[in-house]
């Protein structure tokens, strides 16, 4: 009996997505693997309607390359991304079927986006001298938004944390020893360490944010920060603070070079940064020195304070 390719599409998901479950993917990671299926499934609803006898025969370079071609407002490095996870699940489907395997496989296997990397963007010193200055200011103000950007924009700009770092941080997670807060941060593929910032540096952040919430980031109503959310309060205050850039990213790469300038090794970067491979971090930053994440911590807050 002939298997509908769609519901041999809806049926493999469910069993590819419940194998990258067992192999201890993150929840993140499932979401964007669900979400890029979805994507290519709604395109491959479109084909089968155009197309009946569309099957896993026609999983080939062509149909992916028309599938790129309806995805124009999206980046390389974004589509490779993509390419990546449907050329996974394919073969996962392919699997399944030994008499046509060797064939997709060696029609799709190296079928690849080639990446232009481009040049990371970090803050100038005078953007950064802005960034400085609008936190000062937002230090005076005493309501709870301002006091949470605040403390936002530090962690952002003096921890390096990634935007789904950030909003995870839970308020039982946050440790102080003599100068300095520990941080647990959850990172990529659940991998866990520990960031350091100077007491002072947030110390009236923390207390004039307190709130019984698990989480540490939260919006006024005590529900836990979304990514988008975050995204649209650092543009708007990026712009409050003449600064004309946009993104979370760009706080996480002016902290790898805030620490490259310093004269920090690649591998005190690497790990401060939560990079699972310093070949990450070669591409960015390289310098030999030898010193500890509390020594950073304590410079960054003399370059602070100064």
């Amino acid at each position: 009996m002939k298997i509908n390719i769609l519901s041999l599409f809806n049926k493999s998901k469910i069993f590819y997505l419940d194998v990258k479950k067992s192999e201890n993917k993150s929840y993140e990671t499932i979401k964007k693997y669900s979400q890029v299926l979805e994507s290519f499934y709604n395109f491959i609803v479109q084909k089968y309607e155009i197309n009946p006898e569309l099957s896993l025969y026609n999983f080939d370079k062509f149909l992916l390359s028309e599938y790129i071609s309806t995805k124009g407002d999206l980046s390389q490095n974004t589509l490779a991304n993509q390419i990546t996870i449907i050329k996974g699940f394919i073969f996962f489907m392919a699997d399944e079927n030994i008499e046509i395997a060797g064939n997709i496989k060696s029609s799709l296997s190296k079928f690849n986006i080639k990446i232009i990397h481009k040049t990371k963007s970090s803050f100038t010193k005078d953007e950064f001298d802005k960034l400085i200055e609008y936190i000062k200011k937002l230090e005076y103000k005493k309501d709870f938004i301002s006091q949470r950007n605040c403390l936002i924009l530090k962690l952002l700009l003096f921890t390096g944390l990634r935007a789904s770092e950030l909003c995870s941080i839970k308020s039982s997670e946050i440790q102080i020893t003599n100068d300095m807060y520990l941080i647990k941060i959850h990172g990529k593929g659940k991998k866990e360490r520990t960031a350091q910032i100077h007491k002072e540096l947030i110390e009236q952040n923390l207390e004039l944010i307190k709130n019984d919430t698990e989480y540490l980031i939260v919006t006024n109503r005590n529900n836990p920060l979304s990514r988008q959310i975050l995204y649209s309060n650092m543009l708007t205050c990026l712009r409050r603070a003449g600064v004309f850039k946009s993104g979370i990213h760009i706080f996480r790469h002016s902290f790898g070079d805030y620490l490259h300038e310093l004269g920090y090794p690649i591998q005190t970067i690497s790990a401060m940064l939560g990079h699972s491979n310093i070949k990450i971090t070669y591409d960015f930053y390289f310098r030999e020195h030898n010193q500890t994440k509390k020594e950073i911590a304590s410079e960054i807050y003399k370059i602070y304070k100064e």
